[in-house]
């Protein structure tokens, strides 16, 4: 966590640290206690769930565990072994039902019998014909399936048993048509470099060359930075991997040596590579539309709300595939608190300076730089380098760690979307509260666990309200005014605030949908039933609170704090006017008078806000015991 910093709790929950100076502004100090009690939403809507997500084999949903129950003679001991029977399954017409009203050696000869009918079919399949001239797009991606495939059967059949080797003439004739697959993808690769890297044609999005297609698909090369070839190298091989797994994506486009080439060759810039990829014709218009962004004008309301819609569902389907494989993107949005690495359950109860003690999320600072330029685009996910195995942070998160950093990210790109295009708190949640149901479906999460998506509307509500009027608020301000504030936060942060950022979000905004929407969910995806009680406790070996430290805090210490600062921010200002004493006295009388009834009150509504928390139920139950 680098140097020891006392935490505080500044404009609605800011993880912050004792200054060496003071910024003396009374206008920062009025614009922290405005936007800290953001309007609260109130009320449940009856929910509008559209249809559950259809398509996709069964075989992808089963868990390692179920898959090596089933059959228990095939001997299975590797989470990949599972991961590339899954994959190789999904293609026959067993299923796990089937496998299981079996013996374990009927089951395991049913299994076996599949998979070499599989490779049979696979070694018939027609290979795609060349285009002559033409750009050979369509012989790219059917080729691509193609060897993905076989590479697959090839796989599983190295890490069968002993006693349950695929024959050897077929084995051979799967690695001599995986080799020749191989080979005809390297020249169709080639051949389309050939012919459609042409730069002087291309549309620069960063460091990535994007060239339109006469099909309606697009040839990216992404550019190296200074580190060499080796990262393009590793992004290329997850994007493979990806692939494989079935989520709709680019396709990298490998050559002999490897995915990042020279860049001289078709830049002259000796010493970079470039990591080439073919975007299909259905992504191709979206791919580089970030999720967020205001639409193009000309569509009425009911378009955008589909749009954004699609685009959000699309994206929550996307995740969920990658949570099926034990894969995750660990950088949607790369939004800060005040620690490296940002964690999006860092919440804390504090002492107060400026607000009463309470507990929930910390202020996200440079929220609208990462939100404009998020991993999330209108056709699915984005920068693959970041899909990850499970336990990627350098903390240890657990399985629900990891998807509630994702969920959280998610909603807020989700919120950005519906503010940027007038859509209406209701219309957030209805999208919102979908996507939650479609990831739980997903996860296998709603055998194991009572899901009340009724109750789930009541905080997606608040924080679509709160979000939107902060949004309002932000773009609102005046810079000057917004420069006053972040200023004064930045004085108490471990992490500095851009200078050309917007108005600090306060923890405030996050606080329904981090504390009551994603941290139940989070909770119940590790294994452990959500109780509100356990918030409080010690996490992580961080400093929480029990429940009596919150409810039961002396107004006098507070009082006592505020004072001190008080007397340090008005005393050198009120002194520099010269005023008699009297004067002085009266003024400061007043406005830590003032200041205090300020601070009572919030520290009531706050102690209020918290029992009502605990007499309310999680919408993620643990399972009552049936009669």
């Amino acid at each position: 966590m680098g140097l020891p910093y006392l935490e505080k709790d500044l404009l609605g929950g800011q993880n912050i640290r004792m200054p060496a100076r003071f910024r003396k502004s009374w206008l920062a100090l009025a614009l922290a206690a405005t936007l800290a009690p953001l309007a609260r939403g109130a009320g449940a809507a009856a929910a509008r769930l559209a249809p559950a997500p259809s398509g996709g084999a069964a075989w992808l949903g089963v868990p390692s565990g179920d898959l090596r129950e089933s059959v228990p003679g095939l001997k299975l001991k590797t989470e990949l072994d599972c991961t590339i029977l899954r994959r190789v399954l999904s293609q026959t017409s067993l299923d796990l039902q089937t496998l299981r009203g079996q013996k374990p050696k009927a089951a395991k000869a049913l299994l076996l019998a599949a998979i070499e009918t599989q490779a049979e079919n696979t070694l018939a399949e027609q290979r795609p014909q060349a285009g002559g001239d033409l750009l050979p797009t369509g012989e790219i991606l059917a080729e691509n399936r193609l060897h993905s495939r076989l590479e697959d059967m090839l796989a599983l059949a190295g890490r069968l048993p002993s006693d349950s080797r695929l024959p050897k003439g077929l084995l051979r004739r799967l690695r001599g048509a995986e080799q020749e697959s191989r080979n005809r993808l390297d020249a169709l690769n080639e051949r389309l470099l050939e012919q459609g890297a042409k730069l002087d044609a291309a549309v620069w999005r960063g460091r990535t060359a994007v060239v339109a297609l006469p099909d309606g698909s697009a040839l990216a090369l992404k550019f190296s930075k200074d580190g060499g070839p080796q990262p393009l190298e590793r992004e290329g091989g997850i994007m493979a991997e990806t692939v494989r797994l079935g989520l709709d994506m680019p396709v990298p486009l490998a050559g002999g040596a490897g995915y990042a080439r020279p860049a001289e060759s078709v830049a002259g810039e000796p010493g970079r590579h470039f990591l080439p990829y073919l975007i299909p014709p259905e992504m191709a218009r979206d791919y580089f539309s970030y999720l967020g962004d205001p639409l193009p004008d000309g569509m009425t309301r009911e378009e955008r709300v589909v749009r954004i819609r699609d685009a959000s569902w699309k994206a929550i389907d996307d995740l969920s595939l990658l949570l099926k494989h034990d894969r995750f993107h660990e950088s949607l949005a790369p939004i800060s608190h005040s620690e490296i690495p940002w964690r999006w359950d860092y919440w804390r109860g504090s002492m107060a300076v400026i607000s009463p003690t309470r507990f929930g999320p910390t202020s996200i600072h440079d929220w609208f730089s990462a939100l404009s330029h998020a991993n999330l685009r209108l056709s699915g996910i984005a920068d693959f380098e970041h899909i990850v195995a499970r336990n990627p942070f350098r903390f240890r998160a657990s399985r629900g760690e990891i998807v509630g950093q994702n969920l959280t990210e998610w909603s807020l790109l989700a919120m950005r979307a519906a503010a940027n295009n007038g859509l209406t708190a209701e219309e957030a949640v209805d999208i919102l509260q979908e996507g939650f149901r479609r990831h739980a479906a997903a996860s296998g999460l709603e055998s194991r666990f009572e899901l009340d998506f009724d109750a789930l509307r009541r905080p997606l509500l608040s924080c679509a309200r709160r979000f939107l009027l902060f949004h309002r608020l932000a773009a609102a301000l005046p810079r000057f005014l917004t420069r006053i504030s972040n200023g004064w936060v930045d004085a108490f942060i471990v992490r500095s605030i851009g200078k050309n950022e917007p108005l600090v979000m306060p923890g405030a905004v996050m606080h329904p949908l981090i504390m009551e929407a994603v941290w139940p969910y989070a909770r119940a995806l590790s294994g452990v039933a959500p109780k509100v009680s356990d918030q409080y406790r010690r996490v992580e070996g961080k400093d929480g609170a029990g429940w009596g430290s919150v409810l039961a805090v002396p107004l006098a210490i507070n009082l006592l704090s505020l004072a001190v600062v008080t007397a340090m921010l008005m005393m050198p200002a009120i002194a520099f006017l010269g005023l008699p004493p009297l004067v002085i006295n009266q003024i400061f009388l007043w406005g830590w008078g003032i200041a205090a009834v300020t601070y009572a009150v919030r520290l009531a509504a706050s102690s209020v806000s918290l029992l009502r928390a605990r007499r309310r139920p999680y919408w993620v139950r643990a399972r009552r015991p049936g009669p």
